[in-house]
């Protein structure tokens, strides 16, 4: 045993140098799927004092030992059992390492303990009751989540929703869908997280509540509802992704909610995926209040600076042009006239995409050929404006969509005889 031992922390020591590292892995991988009933609890104790605080251990070394203990619990499951606590207490207090890679580490650990140990028998045969081997889990990331640090906090909800995840997937298709019992024990305490003024990681506890909300409908989704008014700018961008993605097709009074959120979010990392949503809401028919406020919204983003974001609107902008535009036609022209008289060139530019595809998507209608028309004179206006800095290059896009659509006369004949020369 001593033999062992000192194998054991001599590959430990030797994970922390990039040259030996390799080796040291393979040795630890082979000794932990190999090792013998008796020699477990060694093996489990070195790797718990390579993780402790006073082991001063690099963040590899923390991190291979977090993977070890888990390896360790999948060659050996019903012998690692009696140690699952305080394997499970030792993963959770690594979530105060600085290091995000030892955090990711831990929620990784906690995934495979999970998958090994609640799928199918969390509940400790009472569906009805939280269940021993759940508590097990839960009670130290609860813990976790009552100090007041949030990036101790973040980590225990992100390990939390990992464990929720890994406990419902059904792998082998050998049947067991997680302690679904058990799980809905725990909403209440989430919710009451999520609602509370200390808990600072909100945004993390989303993913809680839709992996809950998707195993066996639990219905959470109104708790992701009411996180979107929280003044937290994280938490609102995260409640609305889930919103908005997680669920197929929003009640009619579940719609004002999310568009008043969407048109809240200024990041333009997530403003493109919303728009993409938006376009699919379009497609399922918005009611015309609805989309009255969403033109007003794309509109907006007329000034964004990223050309992909004109492209989303655009696609919006053209499906309620084909749902809406016989019945409000000025809705969507005025806008876009005044935006074409904006000096900005990217602003302009975006609005003659919008008229684009306006005009494509309305083609098919032949009421609106009359109104169509009528877009001639505004365009001839551009087109011979000198207070437009780009009139002609973007007149001259809108003119051709137009003149497609209605088969009119050359495009030339637009111009007219004071038209700019280019």
């Amino acid at each position: 045993m001593v033999e062992l031992k000192q194998r054991i922390i001599t590959s430990l020591s030797k994970l922390a140098d990039r040259d030996t590292h390799q080796i040291a892995l393979e040795d630890l991988h082979t000794l932990t799927q190999t090792i013998s009933p008796d020699a477990l609890p060694l093996l489990l104790n070195s790797l718990y004092d390579s993780l402790s605080e006073s082991s001063n251990s690099k963040p590899s070394v923390k991190k291979e030992s977090l993977h070890l203990l888990s390896l360790a619990c999948q060659s050996h499951r019903d012998l690692t059992q009696p140690h699952l606590t305080k394997i499970i207490s030792c993963i959770v207090k690594r979530l105060k390492d600085s290091d995000s890679s030892v955090r990711d580490a831990c929620r990784d650990a906690i995934g495979v303990l999970s998958g090994l140990y609640l799928k199918g028998n969390g509940s400790g045969g009472d569906s009805n009751g939280p269940g021993p081997v759940v508590g097990l889990f839960v009670r130290p990331l609860f813990e976790a989540m009552g100090e007041q640090n949030k990036v101790v906090q973040s980590g225990a909800a992100i390990c939390m929703e990992k464990m929720v995840e890994c406990a419902s997937v059904d792998r082998d298709n050998g049947g067991g869908n997680g302690p679904i019992g058990a799980f809905h024990k725990l909403c209440p305490r989430i919710c009451k997280l999520l609602n509370g003024q200390f808990f600072q990681a909100k945004a993390a506890l989303l993913g809680v509540v839709t992996s809950l909300s998707q195993l066996a409908n639990i219905a959470l989704k109104q708790q992701i509802l009411l996180s979107l008014k929280l003044a937290d700018h994280d938490t609102h961008e995260v409640a609305l992704e889930k919103a908005l993605f997680h669920y197929a097709i929003p009640a009619p009074h579940e719609v004002p909610v999310l568009l008043n959120s969407l048109y809240q979010s200024s990041s333009d990392c997530t403003i493109k995926p919303i728009i993409k949503r938006a376009y699919f809401l379009c497609h399922h028919g918005l009611k015309l209040p609805c989309s009255t406020k969403i033109i007003s919204h794309v509109i907006k983003r007329l000034s964004d600076s990223d050309s992909s974001v004109w492209t989303a609107c655009c696609d919006v902008y053209g499906v309620l042009s084909g749902i809406h535009l016989k019945d409000r036609v000025g809705l969507f022209v005025e806008p876009l006239s005044e935006a074409m008289r904006v000096p900005n060139k990217g602003v302009q530019l975006g609005a003659a995409m919008y008229m684009v595809r306006m005009v494509e998507c309305a083609a098919a209608d032949s009421v609106l050929l009359g109104e169509f028309q009528k877009l001639r004179p505004r365009i001839s206006w551009l087109l011979n404006s000198g207070i437009n800095c780009t009139a002609s290059f973007i007149a001259d896009g809108v003119a051709l969509s137009t003149l497609s659509v209605l088969e009119a006369c050359r495009f030339d004949k637009l111009h007219g005889p004071n038209a700019s020369e280019n």
